[in-house]
């Protein structure tokens, strides 16, 4: 079973102590804020790096590896119960790259990929010259497929610059269960979901890739054990 990430130890006592845990699970935590009770969720997210391209996995607290065929990685995710997501799907460089239109197609029809994300980090530049933003979202509405926007953060700064509204009805107590079913069984257009922000501008993709290989360094070197949640 995976530690989920608790804001609430690890030195950040002094952010937190205006919140209170109400309840926790392998994949979720729930807050609530003391003095007026808002309660904030966060779910349990991982961008694996499989051997050519990446994949958003949601909702399960498997460890599951990278640097294999993306299939292997899709496939035991789905095993695990968990909602697999194309991130950045067309985006066609190297570094970051997307799984591609193709295999967003089968997997589709294999019944292994539940939505594509539009990304915050395909910046303005980028996306004038290569359209990736705009070539998911019609993929997305060519397969009939849930589309949700995602800051593709590597710091906390990060976080938010774009984002996803869910609408949960009558709601279990468990929110990010709730969200995951609601990708689960949407299709595209679906009023659930409303993607929010914009990219970012140009000088932020250099600052997001030095960021990143930092991220990896710091873990490599054991001074970080946990990541921040997806946003």
């Amino acid at each position: 079973m995976c530690e989920i990430y608790n804001p609430l130890v690890r030195g950040r006592e002094k952010r937190w102590n205006r919140y209170e845990v109400k309840n926790q699970s392998d994949i979720e935590i729930k807050l609530s804020r003391k003095e007026d009770g808002k309660e904030i969720t966060f779910g349990r997210g991982i961008e694996i790096l499989s051997k050519d391209s990446h994949v958003l996995i949601l909702g399960t607290d498997a460890n599951i590896l990278g640097a294999r065929p993306l299939e292997k990685v899709i496939y035991e995710a789905k095993e695990k119960g968990a909602v697999v997501v194309a991130d950045h799907p067309c985006y066609t460089i190297k570094l970051g790259k997307g799984m591609g239109e193709e295999r967003v197609r089968r997997f589709h029809e294999e019944g292994v990929l539940d939505s594509l994300e539009e990304n915050g980090n395909i910046t303005g530049l980028l996306e004038f010259i290569g359209h990736y933003n705009e070539k998911a979202v019609e993929l997305a509405r060519e397969l009939d497929m849930p589309i949700i926007a995602n800051c593709d953060g590597n710091t906390a700064r990060d976080m938010g610059c774009m984002n996803t509204e869910y609408s949960i009805e009558g709601t279990t107590g468990h929110v990010f269960g709730e969200v995951l079913n609601i990708i689960k069984s949407s299709k595209f257009g679906d009023k659930r979901i409303v993607r929010k922000g914009t990219p970012k501008n140009f000088i932020a993709l250099p600052l997001h890739v030095i960021r990143g290989f930092y991220s990896i360094y710091r873990a490599d070197q054991g001074w970080i054990d946990r990541g921040l949640p997806a946003c």
